[in-house]
């Protein structure tokens, strides 16, 4: 099956509406009977005090992801130095975005709730990861034209299995 521009682009946006129903949803619940807190307290401060940080680490993926497409749809180089600049950009993208999502998380758990159990903390690393991998890596393996194919990590492999699937 080919996917064309509009299928990818729907598929990016929905798995990024998914990923904010499952944080805002059951993980929420999850997170919250973590804490040392009575519901209420534990609503109060993920209402206040982590949302929001979620929220900047989603809206600076996203800006990673806009910044990458608009990156690779205006560049016409399908010259190997010019892949592997893309390549370079990407990973610094990357490495940008995780450690901004760092940043954050640590301002939240040393400054805001320096009693976070150890189980919340591991919660807020692992979604690090999975929204660097769903709202970052994922769209720019789909979105990102062939010609610059080997610059972003694992786009062949994904491209063959949309095609199995």
């Amino acid at each position: 099956m080919k996917l064309t521009t509009g299928l990818k682009l729907s598929l990016v946006m929905g798995i990024d509406m998914a990923w904010g129903g499952i944080l805002s949803g059951p993980g929420k619940d999850v997170f919250a009977s973590m804490l040392a807190l009575s519901r209420r307290e534990a609503d109060g401060f993920i209402g206040q005090q982590v949302e929001p940080v979620l929220w900047w680490c989603y809206g600076f993926n996203y800006i990673g992801q806009v910044w990458w497409f608009l990156r690779t749809a205006a560049t016409h180089e399908v010259n190997p130095a010019g892949v592997n600049r893309a390549r370079r950009q990407w990973w610094i993208g990357a490495g940008v975005l995780l450690l901004l999502g760092l940043a954050l998380r640590i301002w939240l758990v040393w400054f805001i709730y320096p009693d976070l159990p150890m189980s919340a903390i591991g919660i807020l690393l692992f979604i690090l990861l999975v929204d660097l991998v769903v709202v970052y890596w994922l769209p720019c393996a789909l979105m990102t034209p062939r010609n610059f194919s080997t610059a972003v990590p694992g786009w062949h492999t994904l491209q063959v299995w949309l095609k199995r699937h």
